[in-house]
């Protein structure tokens, strides 16, 4: 099957990923609602909103973090393992 993985990553300073979450569900529309973008904008000093459409995750300068994040996580965990169910990955 397929799993969704979405990180908060600190980008500027230390590069960590702070938070994560793992789903079998690609519901991406909760980060597109008011109540998940007005939380961000009223951070905007120590946050900054990065979503663009398929296939342009190079725009934002912060992305090209993210993807680095994604090919790291790909190489280095998931395509080396072969997880067989969401519990292996999820405790991988």
């Amino acid at each position: 099957g397929i799993a969704y993985l979405v990180a908060v990553m600190d980008y500027w300073y230390s590069r960590r990923v702070l938070a994560w979450r793992l789903s079998n569900s690609d519901q991406g529309s909760q980060f597109t609602s008011v109540a998940f973008t007005d939380v961000l904008k009223a951070n905007a000093i120590v946050i900054a909103i990065s979503m663009d459409g398929r296939g342009r995750a190079l725009n934002h300068l912060c992305n090209i973090f993210v993807v680095r994040l994604w090919r790291t996580v790909k190489y280095e965990a998931v395509y080396l393992k072969g997880y067989a169910t969401m519990a292996e990955l999820l405790m991988g």
